[in-house]
């Protein structure tokens, strides 16, 4: 099958969905204080094709306007205006046009001749996009022209690929014109790059010598942006005399494991079709045992713990594909992984009857006067009792100061199919003024003032060095350690 066919069909592997992802977070100062794909492993992995959420139905150039005569307006593109940006503009032919057979598209009226590699006539009434491409034609002389996409919105901590399929034409020879190959360029705007990563959003002078041809930005965000495309006869700074088509625009997002896995066997510099954009920042695992992938031992100390019976409390490591938990008043499913890379284990606390328990990481350290970011994902259906708590304590002497996260008893399903509908939530915090501190993280279920029952997964603990002009940081006199603490808003 060719790629043109396959790429405008092969949703039947994946669902036009998009998901909002939910990060709950607590502002703290530490101031001396569709279908889914899944791979053949059965594990989570995520691959949606987004196109139509994020571009409408302007994605693949199709229209009901008549093309036979003249290209016709594409929506959802725009004009690249400017000076400079449009040369030899009276010459140039540009819109949508129908490249079904040479009736659709009369050489004679386009002023070039109909790409080569076309498919037969496609009958499905779900592809009448197929044949629908973006000629830009400057077909007497050389010249410059782009368009513009309407904004796309991508989303925080997220993975993507944005791929348009390219034909570039010849002209042949003619008594009238030289034989000529066109060329296109592709780039990618509205993102805040480092030096280093300029040629990263861009294709310039692309010549497919007459083939239909990908090009990919493969991209992970740490913010949320709105980026767009231009597609351009030429480029922004040369001019080129010929016809160049673009069949489609396809925009996957990924789960984060998905997306690692896959790019791991790409790279910068194997093949010139593809380009990664990479935002996302280095982390630390924060604690000993982080990532709860270490079965035993636990790597954390119990606290304290309201009774002695294993049946009625437990606090372990499992499975997060297999692991259930049936008994006369619950029925417990395992969560499945959160996505993150190689997740397989979670941390599971329960409580049979209205209790307490829990556990505390070992120390780390807040260094002074600087910023963190503190995540961790978690997941619970019980759909009873006031919920765990998340504790970032300070262990310093003397000191009695906390910060506290109350997580939610239940989940809206598929509301984030990335992270199989866990949650994430994260502590922002500053650190002293005068000294580094030593913090723990504490995992309560239920308090000594505040009993409950329930239950909660809770997995992957994060430490990332932040921005103090991303978030407010409060600071609350010399040894308070709480600003807002209580205080959950989406990041």
């Amino acid at each position: 099958m060719s790629n043109t066919k396959s790429n405008k069909i092969k949703n039947i592997f994946c669902s036009l969905m998009l998901c909002f992802a939910i990060i709950l977070s607590a502002f703290v100062g530490l101031n001396v204080a569709k279908t889914t794909v899944f791979a053949d492993d059965g594990s989570n992995y995520k691959c949606v094709n987004v196109s139509s959420d994020l571009l409408n139905s302007y994605y693949d150039f199709y229209t009901t306007s008549s093309t036979r005569t003249a290209p016709a307006t594409p929506s959802g593109w725009s004009e690249i205006t400017g000076t400079g940006n449009q040369v030899n503009k009276d010459n140039i032919l540009k819109g949508i046009v129908d490249l079904t057979d040479d009736t659709t598209f009369p050489s004679s009226t386009f002023k070039t001749s109909r790409p080569k590699n076309i498919l037969e006539d496609i009958t499905s009434e779900s592809n009448k996009a197929y044949y629908k491409n973006l000629m830009i034609n400057s077909h007497n002389g050389a010249g410059r022209f782009g368009y513009k996409s309407n904004s796309i919105s991508l989303e925080a901590n997220s993975y993507y690929s944005i791929a348009v399929r390219l034909y570039t034409n010849r002209t042949e020879k003619t008594d009238n014109y030289d034989e000529t190959d066109a060329y296109a360029s592709i780039y990618l705007t509205g993102l805040e790059l480092d030096d280093d990563q300029e040629n990263q959003v861009k294709f310039e002078n692309i010549n497919t010598l007459e083939s239909w041809t990908d090009y990919t930005f493969y991209i992970d965000t740490f913010d949320s942006v709105s980026v767009n495309l231009e597609l351009w006869l030429g480029s922004k700074t040369s001019n080129v005399q010929g016809a160049v088509f673009f069949n489609c625009v396809t925009i996957y997002r990924y789960s984060e494991d998905y997306y690692k896995e896959f790019i791991a066997n790409k790279s910068y510099t194997d093949t010139d079709n593809h380009n990664i954009i990479s935002f996302s920042k280095s982390f630390e695992q924060p604690v000993k045992n982080s990532s709860f992938e270490t079965t035993t031992p636990l790597g954390w100390n119990n606290i304290a713990k309201s009774t002695t019976d294993s049946d009625s409390q437990i606090c372990q490591i499992v499975d997060v594909n297999n692991y259930k938990l049936n008994n006369d008043d619950v029925s417990v499913s395992a969560p499945r992984s959160n996505n993150s890379a190689e997740n397989n284990h979670a941390l599971f606390i329960y409580n049979k009857d209205e209790g307490y328990q829990a556990i505390e990481s070992s120390k780390f350290t807040i260094e002074q006067l600087s910023y963190y970011k503190i995540s961790f994902f978690a997941k619970s259906n019980c759909n009873t009792g006031s919920g765990a708590t998340v504790k970032l304590v300070d262990k310093t002497e003397d000191s009695d100061l906390n910060a506290t996260l109350t997580l939610a008893t239940t989940y809206t399903k598929n509301s984030n199919v990335y992270r199989n509908d866990w949650t994430q939530y994260s502590f922002y915090v500053y650190g002293d003024d005068l000294e580094d501190k030593q913090v723990t993280i504490q995992i309560w279920m239920g308090t000594t003032d505040t009993k409950t029952k329930g239950y909660v997964f809770i997995d992957d603990f994060t430490n990332i060095g932040w921005s103090a002009g991303i978030h407010q940081f409060c600071k609350i006199g010399k040894y308070a350690m709480v600003g807002a603490s209580s205080k959950a808003t989406q990041d």
